[in-house]
């Protein structure tokens, strides 16, 4: 795909416009970003995925449209995320309907990806699907229960849809109202590694009695249960060149 590059009217600096114009940008910035949300969604749900959350901005490279999106219904314990395919057809599909719809202005690069392990919440619908996950909180002011405390850390016990209760790792059970929040993400944290010589190597003889009883109930098995591999989702990625 390519981008659009668009050259507006060159017009004479003017100090006393500038604070205006970058008013108006800030704007237009997040009147684009909602446009651009709706087509998102709209897209993610024909490939059977939803929207998971949306970046609009300028980085050094240039404008970013960021797109994070998972199959809907998909459960982050179960490996079998969103695949690379699917992001490049989500892409190929979001990029004509932004062409269509002549929203961004400007030249931009699109990239379409999984959310990865630490997926950021968003939904308020999200927190109840997440309960016995943890995840970090940082809130937009102190809470009054917990007035030093901007950032909260653990496990996600509860959501009534307007409060989350936490297992925080150090303050206990908080609180937190989801219109408090201001962003927040699931926490992955690697299973630890076994202490070295915690655990006693098998006996030759009964490994290999171990792998031939392993390879005979294969043998014998209708199909192949083993998992088919696919590309790992945290790093998978449609991009739009500029």
């Amino acid at each position: 795909m390519t981008s659009h590059h668009r050259h507006p009217p060159a017009t004479a600096p003017s100090p006393a416009r500038d604070a205006g114009v970058r008013a108006v940008d800030e704007a237009t910035q997040l009147r684009v970003r909602d446009r651009v949300v709706e087509l998102a969604e709209s897209v993610a749900a024909a490939h059977q995925c939803e929207l998971v959350s949306l970046e609009y901005r300028r980085e050094p490279v240039g404008w970013v449209v960021r797109v994070f999106v998972e199959r809907l219904g998909h459960d982050v314990r179960m490996p079998n995320g969103v695949t690379l395919e699917e992001c490049a057809l989500i892409s190929r599909d979001l990029g004509t309907a932004l062409d269509v719809a002549d929203i961004v202005a400007h030249a931009y690069q699109l990239e379409v990806s999984s959310p990865g392990l630490e997926r950021p919440i968003q939904k308020a619908s999200d927190w109840a699907r997440f309960a016995g996950l943890r995840a970090k909180v940082v809130v937009r002011e102190p809470i009054a229960t917990h007035p030093g405390h901007k950032a909260f850390r653990g496990e996600i016990v509860s959501s009534d849809g307007e409060r989350v209760t936490f297992a925080d790792d150090d303050l206990g059970q908080v609180v937190v109202p989801i219109a408090q929040i201001g962003r927040a993400h699931l926490l992955y944290e690697a299973p630890a590694k076994p202490k070295p010589g915690g655990k006693k190597k098998p006996h030759p003889k009964a490994h290999q009695e171990l792998s031939d009883a392993g390879a005979s109930a294969r043998a014998s098995s209708p199909e192949d249960t083993r998992g088919t591999p696919v590309a790992s989702s945290s790093n998978q990625s449609a991009r739009r060149p500029r």
